[in-house]
């Protein structure tokens, strides 16, 4: 009896010292969230003839990697359009415009963050990431990745499409302390 006390003590003890950056709360109706992508990983391109190498025959001079940007759709309606994260299959994108030391020092980071507003008005709305790579003329569309709203959680989101994109995006509650999610996700230092 003691020992399964004590299991169950321990447990709950050792569960509390870890700290979990994955919020186990989906979207809210009605709620506005901040929408950042901050990496975006794509496969091969399909048609790639030489075996050896991840990144030929994206770019239309030349051989390179892609040129990955995404287009944030929600409604049917481009909400946001990234900058471009040039010559690479796994892009990262800042969260902040101005850089990360604005961010901390200022007492509302919003005005300096790299993401998208969204308004749940209808949970069943899908929100769709158009994964572009960009070309001297016409852009190449890599893939869509279309989520519903009632998927997605608060705080750290990755899902994988059947084509092997990678995408990474944080859902962050404008209702709340900015500053202080942005602390406790990992994306800023925290401050005492």
């Amino acid at each position: 009896m003691y020992r399964l006390i004590i299991f169950c003590v321990s447990i709950f003890l050792g569960s509390c010292g870890t700290e979990n950056l994955e919020n186990p709360f989906f979207l809210q109706l009605g709620d506005s969230y901040y929408l950042m992508v901050t990496e975006i990983e794509v496969p091969p391109r399909p048609d790639v003839q030489d075996k050896l190498s991840l990144t030929s025959k994206w770019d239309d001079v030349g051989v390179g990697a892609p040129d990955v940007f995404y287009k944030l759709y929600y409604k049917g309606e481009i909400h946001y359009t990234s900058s471009v994260a040039e010559d690479t299959i796994h892009a990262s994108f800042s969260p902040f415009k101005a850089g990360l030391g604005k961010a901390f020092f200022e007492k509302n980071s919003s005005q300096y963050l790299e993401a998208s507003l969204i308004k749940c008005y209808d949970l069943n709305a899908l929100l769709e990431f158009q994964i572009m790579d960009e070309d001297l003329t016409d852009d190449d569309e890599i893939g869509i990745l279309r989520i519903p709203l009632n998927s997605i959680k608060e705080g750290k989101n990755t899902r994988i499409d059947e084509s092997g994109i990678t995408l990474v995006f944080f859902a962050i509650n404008t209702k709340y302390n900015l500053n202080q999610q942005l602390s406790s996700l990992g994306i800023i230092p925290g401050r005492k």
